[in-house]
């Protein structure tokens, strides 16, 4: 079957069960296995997978966190807004894990 984003043989795909794409125990494991210490996380319904996603990388797998604002979906403003604001307020040093940045501002080493 094609995929979209022309996935190479060496790049795994889950589907895990839940908004929470660390909740079936399989994306940890393969990103510590790569060495991965920043994720970048985009997708469809922003104020649900996205963010809860996102916020169990930084917590409780201390991953560095890049969320490109073009890349993320909602429902409406308001729930675009707000899941933003989220990553800017989590506490215990979380919210200085994440950057929130456009798609053609990152760049990949």
């Amino acid at each position: 079957m094609p995929h979209a984003f022309k996935q190479r043989e060496d790049e795994p795909v889950i589907f895990p069960p839940a908004f929470d794409k660390f909740y079936s125990g399989e994306l940890q494991p393969m990103l510590q296995k790569r060495g991965i210490k920043t994720v970048i996380v985009c997708g469809a319904s922003s104020n649900q997978a996205v963010m809860y996603t996102a916020t169990a990388a930084v917590r409780p797998f201390g991953y560095d966190c890049v969320i490109p604002v073009d890349g993320l979906i909602a429902r409406g403003d308001y729930e675009h807004e707000f899941t933003l604001h989220q990553f800017t307020i989590l506490p215990g040093g979380a919210a200085q894990k994440f950057k929130i940045t456009q798609f053609d501002k990152i760049k990949m080493a």
